[in-house]
């Protein structure tokens, strides 16, 4: 896949992972998508693999799970990014779509509920297959 800067949309809800603020321990929530500035735009940095760092540009953080937390249902946040394996996502292909899997927890980044609203948040859940799991490149 590579480094570079990506728009990621929910296949579900088809909106898009976005934080708001420049701090640390910020909620990764979905927002509408939008090439526009201040666009929602994640950098990928690939550190080994298919492993990835999301790095949100907008606060400069990565895309993590607090805590190293490996409960369903833990919201994702950014965080000041470091080589941790909680920072960590492996990315998995599949055709046009994709999962991002946890490094640490070993679970799906995902929307709660499949909930389908702005606002709702990101959450890690473990694998089912189904379409909050799954996400795009806008």
């Amino acid at each position: 896949m590579g480094d570079g800067n990506r728009i990621v949309r929910n296949l579900n809800s088809l909106l898009c992972i976005d934080v708001s603020g420049v701090g640390n321990n910020l909620p990764v929530y979905q927002n509408a998508c939008s090439s526009a500035f201040p666009a929602p735009i994640w950098y990928f940095r690939n550190v080994g693999g298919d492993n990835y760092q999301l790095v949100n540009q907008r606060n400069g953080r990565c895309l993590a799970m607090p805590s190293s937390s490996t409960k369903n249902g833990e919201v994702a946040i950014t965080w000041d990014c470091a080589n941790i394996a909680d920072q960590y996502w492996t990315v998995v292909a599949s055709g046009d779509v994709y999962r991002f899997v946890n490094v640490n927890s070993g679970k799906c980044l995902a929307i709660g509920g499949s909930r389908t609203d702005v606002g709702a948040k990101a959450i890690q859940w473990t694998y089912a297959g189904i379409a909050d799991q799954q996400w795009r490149f806008y």
